[in-house]
């Protein structure tokens, strides 16, 4: 009983240090995970703030864009008005001098 209670002694003794070191691995690769998690988080972090400063600059860009469309938009409208006055204005002049040669 002596021998088997020895060799019980010492597969039991492996056993707790095997345990120990396992533990040790999972400590280890838990503190890892939660490094890796920690350094995605902060790219993650950066990635959007990088993509929020991208879309503020768009956005900026487009309301700028539209303001001069808008400009353009109303500088042709003025052109046409005045176009269209002119022809108005040749037109009643002809008009008036077809009239004065027949009277």
């Amino acid at each position: 009983m002596s021998e088997a209670a020895e060799s019980l002694a010492v597969k039991l003794a492996r056993l707790e240090e095997r345990m120990k070191t396992m533990q040790a691995e999972y400590k280890t690769d838990i503190a890892r995970l939660a490094e890796d998690a920690a350094k995605r988080e902060t790219r993650y972090k950066t990635d959007i703030a990088r993509l929020a400063e991208d879309t503020a600059k768009r956005e900026t860009r487009y309301k700028t864009d539209i303001a001069r469309l808008a400009e353009d938009a109303a500088k042709r409208e003025t052109r046409i008005v005045l176009a269209v006055g002119a022809l108005i204005a040749v037109g009643v002049t002809i008009i008036g001098v077809l009239i004065a040669i027949t009277d």
